[in-house]
């Protein structure tokens, strides 16, 4: 089907699998760690919660709610992190998903949802492919290429789910403050 590379993570120097070219980091955890260390330039561009490019930006919480909470009074700690279309389209305004783990989580649940059909192709060995026609295997590796994308998003995003509702329940994710 093709060569599988590896790469080195910048944060934890272990080898991994990119599922696209250009990931820097195995993780989302390594990938924060970056952010951090501020190596914003190359991973921004990545998105927080399937690890795909990223081309939008998430706001935790939601904007439309912000005007609302500081009328009360409620001090927010607003965050924004780097998301690809379809997940920031995933969450929407009018899901109450206050925090990154509770948007993570949804994204993490909604994302099979949303590529079931890349998901649902089935494996094809290397000597069922050569039975094919050449236009036919194309398609056919193309559909397995998409699978296996699908499934290393998905898989990034419920790594990340994990992570982060880990940092939740520790009280290390942030939030909002009464003053």
């Amino acid at each position: 089907m093709g060569i599988q590379t590896t790469s080195i993570c910048r944060n934890c120097h272990e080898e991994f699998h990119p599922h696209r070219k250009g990931a820097t980091a195995c993780s989302f955890k390594c990938q924060v760690a970056q952010w951090h260390q501020g190596l914003t330039e190359i991973e921004a561009t990545e998105c927080a919660y399937c690890g795909d490019p990223a081309t939008d930006e998430g706001h935790i919480p939601p904007r439309s709610a912000v005007h609302a909470l500081q009328a009360t009074g409620i001090r927010l700690l607003m965050h924004t992190v780097p998301s690809c279309s379809e997940c920031n389209s995933a969450i929407l305004n009018r899901r109450a998903l206050w925090t990154f783990a509770e948007r993570v989580s949804y994204v993490a649940d909604a994302l099979p949802v949303r590529l079931a059909s890349a998901l649902s192709c089935q494996d094809w060995d290397d000597d069922e492919l050569e039975e094919l026609g050449y236009s036919l295997r194309q398609r056919v590796e193309a559909a397995v290429y998409r699978k296996r994308w699908a499934q290393a998003r998905c898989l990034y995003a419920e790594q990340t789910a994990a992570w982060a509702n880990a940092l939740d329940r520790l009280g290390l994710a942030g939030g909002w403050t009464d003053e």
